[in-house]
């Protein structure tokens, strides 16, 4: 048995973010206080493969996905991904938002917006940082932690989500792994 596809959707979240950005240009004479944002890093068109954890059929699925990222505002970005189901096209919306060491996901249609904490954004700026997002969902109606890595090369990039009951291990869920078109 197959997790339906849009109930997966639900669970895949890739997280861009930004640093706050300085309002106001230093002078000459002024030193630059303002970091570079990660989001910038994520921006563009991506191909890959989703592998995830097929609890049904107890085993592990490869589909292929298309995702674009782009900017809308110096705290967010809109990721747009496109599966193929087995022959069906399935679609995503989601607006990811970054402050002060909190991250956001909403999905278009889906009345609820998903939480995570991390200290480790500012790793993503450049090629080879890795972070971490930490916080909880629902799995198979148990409520569960969930941590998430990033890896984000020149030209790669790879988000493994691992989820755990209360006390328990981490264990794998999903991975994606992107390269830039």
């Amino acid at each position: 048995m197959r997790i339906p596809l849009a109930a997966l959707c639900l669970t895949l979240l890739f997280p861009a973010q930004t640093a706050q950005a300085s309002s106001s240009r230093p002078s000459a004479s002024q030193p630059s206080t303002s970091r570079p944002s990660p989001f910038q890093s994520f921006v563009g068109r991506w191909a890959g493969n989703l592998e995830y954890q097929d609890y049904g059929a107890d085993r592990r699925v490869k589909i292929p996905v298309q995702l674009t990222i782009t900017a809308s505002g110096t705290d967010s970005a809109r990721w747009l991904f496109s599966y193929d189901d087995f022959g069906t096209t399935v679609s995503s919306d989601e607006t990811h938002r970054w402050a002060t060491g909190t991250y956001t996901v909403k999905t278009a249609g889906q009345p609820t917006t998903q939480t995570f904490r991390s200290t480790t954004f500012a790793a993503l700026a450049r090629p080879g940082g890795q972070a971490t997002l930490l916080g909880s969902e629902l799995e198979n109606g148990v409520k569960v932690e969930v941590r998430r890595t990033l890896r984000l090369g020149a030209r790669t990039l790879v988000t493994l989500t691992e989820t755990r009951q209360p006390g328990g291990d981490f264990r794998f869920r999903n991975q994606s792994s992107y390269t830039r078109k």
